[in-house]
């Protein structure tokens, strides 16, 4: 509490406001990301007070990224202040609605913003590389054969041990890890450009109708189709199965690839199976380890789209066999 008497006397500096000037403080969700925001209303207007911790290494990287972002034209929120020794971030507020919060509203105006997010990823996707590693900028490591582990590993820990209480045998361990090895070679194989890696559609704001990215402090090179695949595999997301083939399907109009649209499914399907088991394996930690209950309840969709996308990849035939025997046990339990 004290912290935060801090951050709002350097906030009222910063926004040219007297101590004893009256400031409502709104709490905003916060999960375990080490970041606190705090919503700042007073009567000429409002702004977001962002607390951070440096314990996760990527939350050092949210402003340098935010303002880079902001120059290649990608929309973010606007950087109001920053003091970057005691970790106090004021930033534009874009209020409340997120694409997630959104989803009940079907039709042309959701595709609409789903269009405009792919638009707006595209920017990222198509930045020459060499010409973000010249500026200087610090970001998470790319993707490489240790970080496609460590999501595999995960999701095994998490949901397959942890949550469903299923027990492998030696030589279910070994197909799966070679199958899901060669999977992340193929991953690996794709051209690499910066990616969000968390690209939700609750880390998709939407204010006067237009999208803007948040959390991007995870950005990183990696293959983009990790990122569609995250966007409309979202377990989060009530799509129907033409609504998610829509969506990729723009990405794939609007960027030209050297591959059939049979092959863009297929390098994507794989993607969206990766994608998939990390976020399993985060809503089996969250709900279970963290006691966040809300999250569990996106194992189902998770669950329903990962089986959905191995099905139509027959190289991923043992993952097809597991989320098959997931599906009975998680929900017989």
């Amino acid at each position: 509490m004290e912290r935060l008497k801090i951050a709002l006397t350097w906030a009222k500096e910063q926004l040219g406001m007297g101590r004893e000037e009256e400031v409502k403080m709104q709490d905003l969700f916060r999960g375990g990301s080490g970041r606190r925001y705090v919503r700042l209303i007073w009567d000429k207007g409002s702004c977001i007070l962002m607390l951070y911790d440096t314990e996760r290494k990527e939350n050092e990287f949210f402003v340098p990224l935010a303002r880079f972002l902001a120059r290649l034209g990608v929309s973010v929120p606007h950087i109001l202040a920053w003091e970057g020794e005691k970790n106090f971030v004021l930033l534009e507020d874009l209020g409340d609605d997120t694409l997630w919060s959104l989803r009940e509203q079907r039709g042309e105006k959701l595709w609409e913003l789903y269009g405009k997010t792919i638009e707006v990823i595209t920017v990222l996707h198509t930045y020459p590389l060499d010409a973000f590693r010249s500026q200087g900028l610090s970001s998470m490591p790319g993707f490489d054969k240790t970080l496609y582990q460590w999501e595999r590993d995960y999701f095994r820990e998490n949901f397959v041990y942890r949550l469903a209480g299923l027990d492998l045998s030696e030589t279910e361990e070994k197909e799966l890890e070679t199958e899901l090895s060669m999977l992340a070679e193929r991953l690996l194989s794709f051209p690499s450009c910066l990616i969000h890696r968390d690209l939700q559609s609750q880390n998709i704001m939407v204010y006067k109708e237009k999208p803007y990215l948040i959390d991007f402090q995870g950005l990183r090179e990696g293959n983009p189709l990790y990122d569609i695949a995250s966007l409309a595999y979202d377990p989060y997301m009530p799509l129907s199965d033409e609504e998610r083939i829509r969506v990729a399907n723009y990405y794939y109009e609007i960027r030209p690839f050297e591959l059939n649209r049979e092959e863009f499914f297929l390098k994507l399907w794989e993607a969206a199976a990766q994608r998939l088991m990390q976020a399993l394996g985060a809503y089996a930690y969250l709900g279970v380890v963290k006691g966040l209950d809300s999250f569990l309840a996106y194992v189902g969709p998770g669950l329903k789209n990962l089986l959905w996308v191995t099905e139509r990849v027959p190289s991923l035939s043992h993952l097809y066999r597991l989320a098959r025997r997931l599906e009975g046990t998680v929900f017989k339990s």
